[in-house]
């Protein structure tokens, strides 16, 4: 982000008069949970650890304890100045090892130190933001069953500079699949982290991760923070700066992912390493005993085109095209079908298809429908590119009435903001151009008993319903489309373009009360371009 400058910085941190504010506050907050902050320490820059410890001091929140493990470090001067901090102040602990046994250990042994209701994690050569502190206490405050809680980030040099912000957007477990997208800072209720047995050994590199995908498999009270509350300390040997510092990282995270995935009884065949280092893949097993898929294609009359799809679907696959009537709109023509193969065949899953796009990869229909292997998965759908090479939609975005295409026309070979254009992720619904569901959800959800005007309309109903029945809609960029069609614009105020349908949204998939959930605050809107908002 080019904004992101001194003068960006300085209109979205808090002066000192509002920290002063903050540390007044907390003292007459009713409720104070008490933080411990877990610091392992080994052989660090002694200039970085005391700008790390510094930082803890700096926090306008008081009731914190730092607990600090050394792991046996070999530079004497690591004791020196811990031994310092400890006559300091009382809220310091620490413990010295007897023997290295790297990070998980390390962090485990400043884990038994603590006393506090909840945990942050912090790196020895990285910063905590003054307010880092405040804000996670008062978003437990406010929501006393939070577990989890997570903040933006961004990177430091040695001169102090910061950059390369990462704002986050809310809980994405399909997100989080790909990758260890919380990052900094992270807070977990103590309790919880001791429950699934702390940090293990064999995960160095991934121990966080690890830690989280065996917590979110016991909580879905996860929250996130919208604030840059973490500096990462950019240095050679820090992956801040070079992701290649810790290559046994990767190969952690993997296991630790295949773990999840077999703990979670997702019929997962491996777990694949993309072209970016650190993002993954899960790939899961279809189910031999399945009644399979239909096809729903745009009116084609090209059978070649049809054998096409039947031979590069991967899976047992049926093609109906609609029937085009004009005096019907498409998403009449839709619904009725639907409806009338329901009525006659058992199907496991549909997967509606515009006659102007063109499969792109191979087995495509498999890679769509091995997602809802998953059960919290309800609706899936793909990547799609022009023949510019330019991104049509990756998912959508909701901002009141508008729906915003994500990332349309964005180069089709960038990584995309925060890697969402290689990772899987959940987003508030997908294009009305393809997507996958299952039949069973599809009948639960009643919303074929719904005239809607626009397709599109009809899918965010499904997602809508999803969502407030505890399922996810998934975007994967594993199952490519070439678009052919006309141009689309890159967003829909559906509220102007379809009166009667945001009607029939508001008042029946509760249109009004969602809030967009995946989109970061702090970025552009009500276009969803990824751009930092200035």
């Amino acid at each position: 982000f080019e904004e992101y400058g001194k003068d960006w910085i300085s209109k979205y941190s808090p002066t000192q008069e509002q920290l002063s504010q903050m540390a007044r506050a907390a003292l007459s907050f009713d409720y104070k949970p008490l933080i411990s902050i877990l610091l392992p320490v080994y052989n660090a820059p002694i200039e970085y650890l005391r700008e790390c410890i510094e930082s803890v001091f700096a926090q306008a929140y008081p009731y914190w304890e730092l607990c600090i493990a050394d792991d046996c470090s070999t530079n004497p001067r690591i004791r020196e100045v811990l031994n310092e901090y400890e006559e300091r102040d009382p809220r310091i602990k620490v413990v010295y090892r007897k023997s290295n046994g790297h990070i998980s250990e390390a962090s485990n042994s400043a884990l038994e130190l603590a006393q506090g209701d909840f945990l942050a994690l912090l790196d020895h050569d990285d910063l905590l933001a003054p307010h880092a502190l405040f804000e996670m206490a008062q978003a437990v405050i406010a929501d006393r069953s939070v577990d989890v809680l997570y903040s933006n980030e961004d990177k430091i040099d040695a001169y102090g500079d910061r950059s390369s912000p990462t704002l986050k957007g809310g809980w994405s477990p399909s997100y989080f699949l790909s990758f260890m997208y919380i990052g900094h800072l992270s807070v977990y209720r103590t309790d919880l982290v001791r429950s699934v047995g702390g940090f293990r050994v064999g995960y160095e590199g991934s121990q966080d991760y690890d830690l989280a995908l065996r917590i979110s498999e016991k909580t879905n009270r996860i929250k996130h923070v919208p604030e840059i509350l973490y500096h990462w300390r950019m240095h050679p040997e820090s992956v801040a700066l070079n992701l290649q510092a810790k290559p046994y990282a990767f190969t952690a995270a993997r296991r630790a992912l295949k773990e999840a995935m077999e703990r979670r009884e997702v019929k997962s065949a491996d777990i694949e390493q993309t072209e970016y280092p650190g993002i993954y893949r899960p790939v899961i097993s279809l189910s031999s005993k399945t009644n399979g898929a239909l096809v729903l294609v745009g009116h084609t009359e090209d059978p070649s085109f049809v054998t096409f799809l039947e031979k590069t679907s991967g899976i047992k696959t049926r093609i109906i095209s609609c029937p085009r009537d004009t005096a019907q709109s498409n998403a009449e023509a839709l619904h009725l079908t639907i409806e009338q193969v329901l009525g006659e065949d058992r199907l496991d899953w549909i997967c509606v298809l515009s006659r102007d796009l063109t499969p792109r990869s191979e087995n495509w229909l498999s890679r769509l429908v091995e997602n809802l292997g998953r059960k919290e998965i309800g609706l899936v759908g793909p990547k799609i590119i022009n023949e510019q090479k330019q991104i049509v939609a990756a998912g959508c975005s909701l901002f009141g009435s508008l729906l915003s295409y994500d990332f349309a026309g964005v180069n089709a070979t960038s990584p995309g903001y925060g890697a969402r254009l290689v990772a899987q992720h959940d987003v508030t619904t997908v294009a009305n151009l393809c997507y996958v569901i299952r039949v069973s959800d599809l009948k639960q959800s009643n919303v074929l008993s719904f005239a809607f005007q626009s397709e599109q309309s009809f899918v965010l109903a499904i997602s809508l319903w999803l969502h407030a029945n505890g399922k996810q809609t998934l975007w994967t960029p594993n199952c490519k489309f070439l678009y052919t069609g006309v141009t689309r614009e890159s967003q829909v105020d559906l509220l102007k373009a379809y009166p009667a349908d945001f009607e029939i949204l508001k008042q029946n998939f509760g249109l009004d009360s969602y809030r967009e959930v995946y989109y970061p605050p702090g970025l552009e809107t009500p276009a969803a371009n990824f751009r930092l908002a200035v």
